[in-house]
């Protein structure tokens, strides 16, 4: 499907991967101009690219860069079951690759590179860079997945269980999630159209563990009980759905999926020192939903050269769409100030 307007080309198309699944993919182009540089969505987990960050890309489009995104396998429009993750280095494969395709078109060689990771996508951002350190030109990155807080890492026996139960039952699906719509979104009008469930999987997972276990029954030497598993409370983060939007999973976590989760954010807790792209974070001070501390600590601890933390003050999760326009329009700002910046040191190089 192809279509222009208010000045944008819009266009997507589906591709086939290395393991036979269609994916969705579609790009937003400024109509008079050529781009003064690629962003590459990176979108969150049981969300989409084409309507959920649309917002975003025309944002991006207006500004004069090219965005770019696709839905990942299980998301979207994509094949594969919906909300299920596998394996998440299938994920990022199918990103790389696909990204990677576009960067070396005629059109867009010598172009400056950037990703735009949101939660999951943060986490899938990160992962870019470290399969290519020296191909992305940047990122921005909106409260991304790459740290268990340290309040609530999982105890060691928790992680056990769940690898062992994973191979088992890994589509097992977690059926109870908080629905904390009135914490993460701070226009009552967003609320009407967003839905977020947030998922203490180690809680679910409890329940599961004396559903499937006799009580008082011991594993491994430990005798499993409500407290000792209730004290490992790990929060994987959100899942933004537009209510209406039959693209986005609104079902229950799968067992595997929150496995993967956890292997990847413990995987990138274990190695900030290793991201060396310049990068922008971005976190709401009043968010409820994820840590800020952990945007914080990704700053800190991250060995790039260039790279800026921003904390809003009185703001909460929905950065890109949740907030009061004016204050949609400060983040904004502050996106395309980054990105013109950087696009202007290299252009100056040249």
């Amino acid at each position: 499907m192809f279509f222009m307007a208010d000045n944008v080309k819009y266009d997507e198309e589906f591709i086939l991967n290395s393991r036979g699944l269609k994916l969705f993919t579609c790009r937003w182009l400024p109509a008079s101009q050529k781009p003064k540089a690629l962003v590459f969505i990176c979108h969150g987990y049981a969300m989409e690219c084409s309507i959920t960050m649309q917002s975003t890309a025309m944002q991006l489009v207006k500004a004069g860069f090219a965005v770019y995104g696709i839905d990942y396998e299980g998301h979207g429009k994509s094949s594969g079951r919906q909300g299920y993750v596998h394996n998440f280095n299938n994920l990022i494969e199918d990103c790389f690759k696909h990204f990677t395709g576009i960067c070396e078109r005629e059109e867009n060689r010598g172009k400056m590179r950037f990703l735009l990771g949101e939660s999951m996508g943060g986490a899938m951002a990160l992962l870019l860079h470290r399969k290519k350190p020296d191909f992305w030109n940047g990122a921005v990155l909106v409260a991304p997945m790459c740290k268990i807080a340290d309040k609530m890492k999982p105890h060691p026996l928790i992680i056990s269980i769940l690898i062992m139960v994973c191979k088992l039952i890994p589509q097992w699906k977690i059926n109870q999630n908080k629905d904390i719509i009135n914490i993460a979104f701070k226009e009552p009008q967003v609320r009407q159209q967003v839905y977020i469930s947030f998922f203490n999987f180690t809680i679910h997972f409890n329940l599961f563990i004396s559903q499937a276990l006799n009580p008082g029954q011991g594993f491994g030497g430990i005798t499993l009980n409500s407290r000792v598993l209730s004290s490992a409370v790990y929060s994987f983060g959100v899942i933004i759905q537009v209510r209406e939007n039959k693209y986005c999973y609104k079902g229950p976590l799968f067992l595997k999926t929150a496995y993967e989760f956890l292997r990847v954010s413990t995987d990138l807790e274990k190695r900030l020192q290793e991201v060396t792209l310049p990068f922008l974070v971005l976190h709401g001070e009043d968010d409820r939903v994820t840590d800020k501390n952990v945007s914080d600590q990704l700053h800190k601890v991250a060995s790039s050269k260039d790279k800026t933390l921003k904390l809003y003050s009185g703001m909460w999760h929905g950065l890109l769409y949740g907030e009061p326009q004016r204050n949609i329009d400060i983040v904004f700002k502050d996106i395309i100030s980054w990105l013109d910046k950087r696009c202007s040191k290299a252009n100056s190089r040249m």
